[in-house]
């Protein structure tokens, strides 16, 4: 799933798309049960088949085993799975994968982390059982924006997810938006309503 295979939208861009990507995300004030039908009855994208589902998803991008760790070139090699070294700071012993997993370096090798809601606040974070030193407050999105979407820090970009399913975190289902286009996205049909009308100024105030 790619929404017109961009990582970020300028404004001009934001306001052709902002319409499609309304029809995707959940707005303010509706529940999350309700959104889920109306994505799974009328979604205009292809949805992933574990879209939802916490268990299968856990599948995709939990290890396989308590320890599974590799070697760089391993991972690099690993099944033709895509992955990426981070070089962001505080995070250069991160590697992400195009299936939403993380892998840490430690003792000489790359260890694919265990992921959880541990929150329950809807968002994966690594390691829940503090195996080791690391960032355990990050959400796991924000890692795969890193390495796919060029996500920097204090670079005004929020980190959206389009089809709104927290443990879907492949990195065609994020896109970066500004704090401005994000909160458009998300505003309820009310307070859409009367903003839709001037949705470039509304950019440039905020």
């Amino acid at each position: 799933m790619k929404f017109i295979g961009k990582n970020k939208l300028d404004d001009k861009e934001f306001i052709n798309n902002c319409d499609k990507l309304r029809e995707l995300t959940w707005h303010r004030g509706e529940k999350q049960r309700e959104y889920e039908e109306r994505i799974k009855n009328n979604c205009p994208l292809k949805l992933e088949k574990d879209c939802f589902k916490k268990e299968e998803s856990n599948k995709r991008y939990n290890p396989t085993k308590l320890d599974e760790s590799y070697t760089k070139n391993e991972l690099e090699n690993l099944n033709g799975e895509e992955w990426r070294f981070l070089s962001n700071t505080y995070y250069t012993k991160y590697a992400v994968s195009a299936n939403g997993r993380v892998a840490f370096f430690s003792a000489g090798k790359y260890h694919i982390l265990f992921q959880d809601d541990k929150n329950n606040d809807g968002y994966l974070r690594l390691d829940p059982e503090g195996n080791y030193n690391l960032d355990h407050k990050i959400e796991v999105y924000k890692l795969i924006a890193m390495g796919f979407l060029g996500k920097k820090s204090g670079d005004g970009y929020d980190v959206h997810h389009i089809i709104n399913d927290g443990y879907n975190c492949r990195p065609g289902n994020l896109i970066l938006l500004t704090r401005a286009q994000h909160n458009l996205v998300h505003m309820s049909d009310e307070q859409f309503e009367i903003h839709k009308n001037n949705i470039a100024n509304y950019l440039k105030e905020k």
